[in-house]
């Protein structure tokens, strides 16, 4: 398995679902809250598009690779749910899952994703395993690895 370097747009993102130990941003509390705070919990997910792009290298052939990640945050109260593609530029394309953890001491994030290029058959693999715990983000794991067919 390769090494993967984390790039910063995607930490950003990360920091963003994870939060900093604070309360939400402004619109996302206002929209699942009412003005004293209380959740409405029949009031649906707010809905944060998103948007990531960073350079890499394809694990298969180890050329340059510029990754794409595109998707919809769902956020309600605690819980953030993530519907994303990621596509890479030498014709890679897939997705994968998003868990978040979160029991009061940590907040845990574990993606997971698999990219194909349909053309070529080779496939990919990432993992990227996010700790946020007493104030610190940790990356606890990330790789990126070719899985040949």
């Amino acid at each position: 398995m390769n090494k993967f370097k984390i790039p910063a747009a995607f930490l950003l993102l990360t920091a963003f679902v994870v939060g900093c130990g604070e309360q939400p941003p402004t619109a996302v509390n206002e929209a699942v809250s009412t003005p004293m705070g209380i959740p409405l919990l029949s009031d649906g997910p707010v809905e944060v598009p998103f948007f990531a792009q960073f350079d890499d290298f394809d694990p298969c052939t180890g050329l340059p690779q510029t990754y794409t990640m595109t998707g919809t945050m769902f956020i309600k109260g605690n819980v953030v749910r993530i519907k994303r593609t990621v596509t890479g530029s030498l014709g890679y394309e897939g997705g994968g899952t998003f868990i978040n953890v979160v029991n009061g001491q940590i907040d845990k994030i574990t993606l997971a994703d698999i990219l194909t290029n349909e053309s070529t058959g080779d496939k990919q693999r990432a993992v990227l395993v996010i700790v946020f715990e007493h104030g610190t983000l940790r990356v606890i794991a990330g790789a990126v690895a070719c899985i040949r067919t």
